[in-house]
């Protein structure tokens, strides 16, 4: 009978902190702001959509590369690394500026893993270009590196 009634104990005490578990979890989330939206591709389906008419380049065309060591790139131009972004954060904050001076509304991201990121890190990147008003955000992977 003891043992019955740990086990009832236990049942109720699990149930119960499943139910404040779900309650603050969803009073947690309702006030806070939409995170980062962003989607996984794979690395053919950007080379068409990154170029424009003739198959050359899309000068609005905006690439963040991130090398295996954590150094981040815009479009080739390093922009600082993955610890320290606030170059790229200021870089993208100027393109957008200027872009909306000009009456263009391009604002989409594509971020390009080369090599192994931690999940955290990669959303604290993203968190950021979302913050920098980039959107749509899309990541591939660097797949044929030579060794």
């Amino acid at each position: 009978m003891l043992v019955n009634n740990y086990f009832l104990c236990v049942a109720r005490v699990c149930r119960a902190c499943l139910v404040i578990g779900l309650a603050a979890l969803i009073a947690g989330c309702s006030g806070q702001a939409h995170g980062p939206d962003f989607v996984f591709v794979e690395r053919h389906e950007l080379d068409s959509e990154t170029r424009a008419e003739g198959g050359i380049a899309d000068p609005l065309a905006l690439i963040v590369s991130v090398n295996p060591t954590g150094k981040l790139m815009l479009n080739r131009v390093d922009v600082g690394t993955i610890d320290d972004a606030d170059a790229l954060s200021q870089r993208l904050a100027t393109i957008f500026s200027d872009r909306k001076r000009a009456d263009i509304n391009k604002r989409d991201v594509v971020v390009e893993l080369d090599g192994k990121i931690e999940s955290k890190v990669l959303y604290q990147l993203l968190d950021r270009l979302h913050r920098a008003s980039a959107s749509p955000l899309r990541v591939t992977m660097v797949s044929n590196r030579p060794k």
